[in-house]
């Protein structure tokens, strides 16, 4: 296994020579970089025994040093140099583990040898501390590689100091009121303003993140705190003890909280954790629990806690003009009046209601507004009542004539059509370009040209369009292939069918090549759900059926734009019917037409509508009411 000296990897770390003498010798085995908690540990061998508080002040420059929130160094030292261990250290272990600890050792003595430990204590304790000596055992395992058993020797009796100080305390217990619990019931009293305790005795203390939970702090006493999600509690052997089991995340990670409790001693748990939703401070141990797999929290001490609350802190607040509440169906599971109350704590001045096609929310928003008022003022906050509506757009996508040229129908023009990688004009490109130049009932010219995408095409494509990666490679690249098919086209107008999609696909290409392009076009599409209303679907191929066009090589751009091109030939004749002969002339007969079209069956798009006073809000429910009684279409348009 790879080592790397420990002051050559952190080559700009320069400690003072005490420390750097004691890590002169330390090698870095093996690292883990946890970027989103910003946290190192490192495995690290040193050839001789380094106190505990010296690897800790190095763990604290490292990370001032290099930006980090936290370097773990896990020491390793070689078995011989267990001896010379800082017996405060053992000390201190023993201390994290059970801190009452710290009373029991004072005074105690250390006898260590090479595979031996044993522990005196002058007083007392020695049965409270045996629980925890396999702590100590361990921590000299993981740094030592040494097996040992820790003997734990006096400590039976308490002296006479403690005898006396013992006599004294029950003396003061028995002079106070005794106060009222159910059988089992440990949870102790306290006072009105505080926190409630559920079971065990009032604690402080700042809570360990739940992310940072890891099977190295197995045995440390530790405070939690977080959302009840699950409970899980059971009665086993016949209801003579109890299982408490219940699941907890402050939204960095979650944590179970499990104990075993004899009698009905867990009776406080689980009156107190009957179902998910409270916010839980719970003091225990982290322990492994073989049978999940997984670090759990046996409890201490629990008790209430308060929720911590989102705030905003920008100087310059928002006002959301986008809110969707419990009243969108599917769509939001937020209540209109935590909302408004929630915007007026933030210091927001207004927040509007936009719920999709109901005015459901207003009322509940309302009661809300008249008893919110703004954080840090005494104004109320003030509601706007909208809806996100759905509209169908009967003007501008029924444009049929784009651009500002002007042309007779008796003049030339180009049909064109593009076979594409996909439909993205942003990140997909074109592969096929076919056009002819037409006039009246002829077609004067053909142009047909393939174009290398430079990727390789996808099955879906080749299945639609026949064209395959062998027909494209060594073909013109896209900067050959658009100026000449713009000097093909000269200044002359161009049609298509569903004419955005392939205008759009010139356009990206002219623009990357840094082309001037601003064409006139005429949409076939549009113009035969203007003038066919009938037809109802309006495929290029289904259009040609219906004017018994010859049959052609759909989705192959050259076939395409000779059918295309003959469409506009049938179009224009429909139009000088009608007394129209040139382009712009169009565009305004279309909304005559339009009233004889499907409107329904036409895209519903999304829409912000406000109201502005007491007659739009009047207006607005109007809207709202036709949409859903008049003009209900899969939704209230």
């Amino acid at each position: 296994m790879n080592s790397y000296p420990i002051l050559d990897l952190f080559h700009e770390y320069h400690p003072e020579d005490a420390l750097r003498e004691a890590l002169q010798t330390a090698e870095v085995c093996h690292a883990t970089i946890d970027r989103a908690h910003k946290r190192i540990t490192l495995q690290t061998r040193f050839a001789d025994y380094v106190p505990r508080a010296s690897v800790e002040r190095a763990q604290r420059e490292l990370a001032s040093l290099y930006g980090m929130d936290e370097v773990l160094l896990h020491p390793q030292f070689p078995p011989q140099t267990l001896p010379h261990i800082d017996p405060d250290e053992l000390n201190a272990v023993l201390i994290d583990a059970f801190s009452p600890a710290a009373s029991m050792l004072a005074g105690a003595t250390w006898t260590i040898g090479a595979d031996r430990l044993s522990l005196h204590l002058p007083a007392f304790g020695k049965e409270a501390l045996t629980p925890y000596l396999p702590a100590a055992a361990r921590y000299v395992r993981e740094r030592f590689g040494v097996q040992t058993q820790i003997e734990l020797t006096g400590g039976d009796a308490a002296g006479d100091v403690l005898a006396q100080t013992e006599k004294m305390r029950r003396m003061a217990v028995a002079e106070l009121p005794k106060p009222q619990f159910s059988a089992g019931d440990k949870a102790q009293p306290q006072k009105a303003d505080g926190p409630k305790m559920i079971y065990g005795k009032p604690f402080q203390g700042k809570a360990l993140p739940m992310s940072e939970i890891r099977q190295e702090l197995q045995d440390e006493r530790v405070i939690i705190e977080g959302r009840v999600f699950s409970v899980d509690h059971r009665e086993v052997r016949k209801g003579t003890a109890t299982v408490v089991n219940f699941d907890m995340t402050d939204y960095t990670g979650s944590v179970r909280v499990s104990g075993f409790f004899k009698g009905d001693t867990g009776k406080p748990i689980t009156d107190g954790v009957k179902k998910p939703g409270g916010w839980l401070r719970v003091q225990g141990k982290l322990d492994y629990d073989e049978y999940s797999k997984e670090m759990v929290v046996k409890p201490f001490a629990v008790m209430e806690g308060k929720a911590p609350k989102r705030e905003d802190t920008a100087e310059q607040k928002r006002v959301e003009l986008h809110l969707h509440t419990s009243m969108s169906m599917m769509d939001a599971l937020t209540k209109a009046g935590d909302a408004v109350a929630t915007a007026a704590r933030w210091g927001h001045r207004a927040v509007a209601i936009t719920d999709h096609g109901v005015a459901s929310a207003f009322p509940d928003a309302m009661k809300a507004a008249e008893k919110a008022k703004v954080a840090g003022t005494d104004q109320k906050i003030k509601v706007l009542y909208g809806c996100e509506g759905y509209y169908v757009n009967d003007v501008d996508d029924r444009i049929a004539v784009h651009g500002d040229g002007d042309f007779s129908f008796d003049e030339e023009y180009v049909a064109f059509d593009l076979e594409t990688t996909g439909l993205s004009s942003l990140h997909d490109t074109i592969i096929e370009i076919g056009a002819a130049i037409m006039k009246g009932k002829e077609v004067l010219s053909t142009f047909q040209m393939f174009v290398d995408p430079h990727r390789p095409l996808q099955p879906k494509i080749i299945d639609l369009t026949g064209i395959t990666d062998q027909m494209l490679a060594g073909q013109p690249d896209i900067s050959e292939a658009i100026p000449q098919f713009l000097d093909y086209v000269g200044g002359r107008p161009l049609c298509a069918h569903n004419a955005d999609f392939d205008i759009g696909f010139v356009t990206a290409a002219c623009e990357r090549l840094g082309i001037a392009f601003q064409p006139t076009y005429v949409d076939t599409l549009i113009l035969a759900q203007n003038l066919m209303p009938e037809l109802g679907k309006y495929k290029l191929n289904i259009v040609a059926d219906a004017l018994s066009l010859p049959d052609f090589n759909h989705h192959r751009a050259s076939d395409d734009a000779i059918t295309c091109g003959y469409l506009l030939m049938r179009f224009f004749k429909m139009l000088q019917e009608q007394g129209i002969d040139h382009l712009q002339a169009i565009n305004p007969r279309m909304e005559e037409l339009r009233s004889g079209s499907k409107i329904m069956d036409r895209r519903a798009r999304h829409i912000i509508v406000f109201a502005k006073n007491s007659i739009g809000l009047r207006n607005l429910y109007r809207l709202i009411s036709y949409g859903n009684l008049k003009y209900f279409r899969r939704v209230p348009i």
